[in-house]
């Protein structure tokens, strides 16, 4: 049983700095970054209408005005892909648990013996605290 999707370098995001000019600054002279185009995002938008929370208000708009981000969306597309990037680390974690798992040469443990060992400790536990009380 095979876990592993080929990943494709392409598959993941790429930031270039904008030229060295006054346009590739913003107004407090710290440089820009964007995400360049690809065919991908060209996909058609949808709007959203969402709730901020005042904290995470004052998280965008200073986002906004160090000049991390040119616009609202891409502060929300930055944020996307960042979560897809997580899933993805936890997603790979995941897999090398199964892996090492599989590969593990201890033979299993039938299901009922798991429980039946997890409500003796359960009794016990339940017990001994009624001892206790």
């Amino acid at each position: 049983m095979e876990f592993d999707p080929v990943r494709r370098a392409s598959d993941r995001p790429v930031l270039r700095r904008r030229a060295e000019s006054p346009a590739g600054r913003t107004s407090t002279g710290t440089p820009c970054y964007h995400r360049k185009k690809r065919r991908s995002d060209a996909m058609p938008s949808k709007a959203f209408q969402i709730e901020l929370s005042a904290k995470q208000q004052d998280l965008l708009q200073r986002q906004l005005e160090n000049g991390h981000y040119e616009s609202v969306n891409d502060v929300f597309a930055d944020a996307l892909r960042a979560l897809d990037e997580r899933g993805a680390v936890y997603d790979d974690f995941l897999r090398d648990k199964v892996r090492a798992s599989l590969a593990n040469k201890k033979p299993s443990i039938p299901a009922e013996t798991v429980f039946e060992r997890l409500e003796a400790r359960h009794a016990r536990r339940v017990k001994a605290g009624k001892r206790g009380a």
